[in-house]
């Protein structure tokens, strides 16, 4: 029941019902079992806490510095917390377990301005992963890079990051149109990428991928029996949002592009 509640959360968060999913998740930690505080499963339960958390972080950032630091701070702790049990544990240092906390491990020093700390934590390892994590990793790397004025490796790794979802995925997945977002994203802010016609090239790659996904969406809930998906908003999911505030962003900065 505890893992089922877990995955039901973190489905939730994946659609953008953050509150919802962080509801569901704080009842698990608080009945979390002591004598299993120690296990990977209680590993994987923070590691799992801490990415809807940072899902939901990057995408309402906090006004308040303070909540900033503390939403942090949490998070830091869960996550070495995590680190710990999955290194005392029998899994191997190549696990997936410990491949997908290191990956949130960095993108959580990226928001707290760690960027060197965070690519070191990248090269740990990666090599028996499944290729759709690799994909994770590239694209949080390339924040790192952009972050760091890495202008080309920033753009190696979206690419590669977006080679590898449309392989695993295909072509209208809502980690393909998140990495077109970010390219666009990357031709909009970044002076040494500056490509308006670029730019406008992603725009219009993420606008139709995220139509398709919209479309699909609206199919699935139209025949969905679910009293709990009835009244589900599509533009609550976080593609979808992020779509819109780029929409927005992009006519700002581009004007008639």
């Amino acid at each position: 029941m505890r893992k089922c509640t877990v995955s039901f959360a973190y489905a939730c968060s994946k659609i953008g019902l953050f509150d919802m999913a962080l509801e569901d998740l704080k009842r698990v930690e608080i009945c979390f079992p002591k004598e299993k505080e120690t296990h990977p499963e209680f590993a994987a339960f923070l590691r799992k806490k801490t990415e809807v958390i940072l899902d939901c972080f990057e995408l309402s950032w906090p006004l308040d510095g303070q909540n900033v630091r503390k939403i942090l701070s949490e998070a830091d702790k869960d996550l070495v917390k995590a680190e710990k049990i999955l290194s005392n544990s029998a899994l191997g240092r190549n696990h997936r377990q410990i491949a997908m906390t290191k990956k949130e491990i960095a993108r959580l020093k990226i928001l707290m301005g760690s960027n060197e700390i965070a690519l070191k934590e990248m090269e740990v390892l990666i090599p028996n992963v499944s290729h759709h994590l690799n994909a994770d990793f590239a694209l949080i790397r390339s924040d790192a890079e952009k972050n760091l004025g890495l202008n080309m490796a920033q753009y190696q790794s979206l690419k590669e990051a977006e080679a590898i979802y449309r392989q695993n995925f295909g072509d209208n997945h809502p980690m393909v149109v998140f990495t077109l977002q970010k390219l666009c994203t990357a031709y909009l802010e970044n002076p040494k990428l500056a490509n308006p016609k670029k730019a406008y090239e992603y725009f219009k790659a993420s606008e139709e991928a995220c139509e398709v996904l919209k479309t699909n969406l609206r199919e699935q809930l139209d025949s969905c029996q679910s009293d709990f998906l009835k009244n589900y908003n599509i533009n609550t999911h976080p593609i979808v949002k992020r779509q819109q505030l780029l929409n927005k962003r992009f006519t700002r900065n581009q004007g008639a592009c």
